[in-house]
């Protein structure tokens, strides 16, 4: 398994994409993991859903099918430390209401 926070976003990125890259930049911080990104056209291509957030090589997968929240990080990485939710709900919250 890739020890590896890696997002697939848009060029530009869009609020999602943007809330997606802050996550990974945060996951990465608190679980001394490396971040990458991948920046492609807003278009769709075959094989390639935007944004997407892998840790591990592991994709989060957002339960209400739209967004991920940081519950959702949560239940993906059960053992990530309280600071990095409570982190995650700022991030959310100011990526999502700026």
């Amino acid at each position: 398994m890739s020890h590896i926070v890696h997002v697939e976003a848009n060029n530009p990125p869009g609020k999602r994409c943007t809330l997606y890259i802050r996550y990974a930049e945060k996951i990465g911080q608190h679980l001394g993991m490396p971040f990458s990104a991948n920046f492609h056209s807003p278009h769709p291509v075959q094989g390639r859903i935007s944004p997407a957030l892998l840790v591990g090589g592991v994709a989060l997968v957002p339960q209400n099918g739209d967004v991920l929240l940081p519950g959702d990080v949560r239940a993906a990485l059960p053992d990530a430390p309280t600071e990095l939710l409570e982190t995650l709900t700022e991030v959310h919250r100011v990526t999502m209401t700026g």
